[in-house]
């Protein structure tokens, strides 16, 4: 079973009963945050995790080919999707490893989660 699919695997995002994004399924799509502009995400829980600021702050920098930093400041997810599935899944890999439980890369700097975690009643 792939890591990322793994039914006990928890996140350090609160993450209630039922949701429809546990740490299990990492869709990507696009968001607006308030006074910004529309930008790739995904979202676990009720929250919303900006991309963009992810590959900005280097957390993507050991799957990203070297023409892929630029799809993280698109408006579509084209750029993304073009990169293609190998690298989606690599994505998904990363985002679930650096969004798990255990991991105190992102979990303990209040600075850095204010820059990309967003909850989803604020886009």
């Amino acid at each position: 079973m792939n890591k990322v699919n793994n039914p006990l695997l928890k996140s350090w995002i609160e993450v209630r009963e039922g949701s429809d994004f546990p740490i299990q399924n990492i869709p990507f799509g696009i968001f607006s945050p308030k006074g910004k502009s529309p930008r790739p995400g995904t979202i676990i829980g009720d929250t919303i995790i900006d991309l963009s600021v992810l590959a900005d702050e280097g957390f993507l920098d050991g799957i990203l080919p070297e023409n892929g930093f630029d799809a993280f400041f698109a408006d579509t997810l084209n750029e993304i999707i073009a990169l293609g599935k190998d690298f989606t899944s690599k994505l998904r890999d990363e985002v679930s490893e650096l969004f798990e439980a255990g991991n105190e890369a992102i979990r303990d700097d209040k600075d850095l989660k204010k820059r990309f975690c967003i909850k989803l009643r604020m886009c």
